[in-house]
């Protein structure tokens, strides 16, 4: 049995344990199934194989390193989506009311009016 074949059975015997555990980290078991996905091709075809001592153990550990890559995505992208629809939210409000009143006050403050 090849070293391929060897990683590929490791890695087909502890799927299931690593989608449940990819999916308590990224809270979606479609995302923990990409994570371990993902980990399936650094795992059983690397481009330069490290030499492994417990290759179950690096197994989980390449699924716990790109699941928390993952669950740190989404959070940015979902900080960067409010922080957007806030900024469209007061663009809104200053082009309802506020956009003339702001322009007068900084030409006044600037020495416009005395």
């Amino acid at each position: 049995m090849t070293d391929s074949e060897k990683r590929l059975r490791i890695y087909m015997e502890n799927r299931p344990a690593l989608v449940d555990y990819a999916t308590l980290i990224v809270g979606s078991r479609a995302s923990a199934e990409d994570a371990v996905q993902e980990a399936y091709f650094r795992f059983v075809a690397p481009p330069k194989p490290p030499a492994i001592k417990s290759p179950a153990f690096y197994l989980f550990r390449v699924v716990r390193n790109i699941a928390i890559d993952m669950a740190r995505r989404v959070a940015s992208e979902a900080r960067r989506e409010a922080l957007y629809a806030r900024l469209i939210e007061a663009e809104a409000r200053a082009l309802a009311g506020g956009c003339g009143h702001s322009a007068r006050g900084a030409g006044a403050g600037a020495g416009g009016a005395g």
